[in-house]
């Protein structure tokens, strides 16, 4: 839930918080790492109101100080006594709130939620579960979440998505070899009288592919050069749908670039290897 908070005797510092009544074992069962000072503890040794801050709220209220040990404001107040990493607590893709954790007995809440984390390769057993909180807890309504899966769910819009835009650069990638072969054939073709002189006069078969080659690779760079400019303007529309990764990704765009250069590279040696075999006799009587 959101709630605000406010360093002890400044209250114009207020600000919005994510609020998170925790139990002793929730960031070891979560493995939230914390950055420095200790969790919340069992409920017989908190002898006061204690409560475990966000790394993002830690800079907020004290700017490259130490926080634990400081208190926030409340009647009575709270004692920092850790500061934990940031957690995206309402979605995958906006930044992290500044978080308050306090035990749970110190702040009422309507509801309760365990986090239950099994045996590393364990398949998690929801009736078991379900049945052991029902013994302690006759008629209890128990809902059964798995984290793993929620957070699937919560990436399916960007994996179709992504799977949608994967097929269709597959394609154009496709169309754009097929294309290319195709130009650097017709072009071939049109200069084979040229490469029968060539070649009677003593040049090379690398040397007809190297002409060949050069003039597709120029096509090939130029393409893609105007693609990674178009790809820019189009990735900031995009960066909304995005999760852990930049709309302008130095190394997604540089994977792309030697994938398209790659593919065109290959797509135009075929047919400048057929034009590099070409007999100059047969070429010139054609001529």
């Amino acid at each position: 839930s959101m709630a605000s908070a406010a360093p002890s005797g400044r209250p114009d510092e207020e600000v919005q918080v994510e609020l998170a009544a925790v139990g002793p074992g929730y960031f070891e069962t979560l493995e939230i790492p914390m950055v420095s000072g200790r969790t919340i503890g069992d409920f017989a040794t908190e002898g006061e109101r204690v409560a475990v801050i966000s790394r993002a709220l830690a800079e907020r209220f004290w700017p490259g100080e130490d926080a634990v040990g400081r208190t926030l404001a409340g009647d009575p107040e709270w004692r920092v006594v850790g500061v934990a990493e940031d957690v995206r607590m309402r979605s995958l893709r906006s930044e992290a709130n500044p978080a308050l954790y306090v035990p749970f007995t110190q702040a009422w809440q309507p509801s309760l939620a365990f986090a239950l984390a099994g045996a590393p390769g364990a398949a998690a057993d929801g009736e078991s579960i379900r049945q052991a909180i029902q013994t302690v807890a006759p008629g209890m309504r128990v809902g059964i979440v798995d984290v793993r899966s929620a957070v699937l769910g919560a990436l399916d819009d960007t994996r179709t998505i992504g799977m949608l835009v994967a097929s269709f650069a597959g394609l154009a990638l496709l169309l754009s070899g097929v294309g290319l072969y195709g130009l650097v054939t017709i072009g071939a073709a049109r200069r084979m009288r040229e490469f029968g002189i060539r070649v009677a006069l003593g040049a090379r078969p690398e040397t007809v592919m190297r002409l060949i080659l050069g003039r597709a690779g120029l096509l090939a760079v130029v393409g893609t050069l105007l693609g990674v400019f178009v790809a820019v303007g189009v990735g900031r529309g995009l960066g909304a749908l995005l999760f852990e990764t930049s709309p302008v990704d130095p190394l997604a765009f540089a994977a792309a670039a030697v994938l398209l250069v790659g593919s065109m590279g290959v797509a135009a040696w075929l047919p400048a290897r057929r034009a590099a075999r070409v007999d100059a006799v047969d070429c010139l009587r054609e001529g």
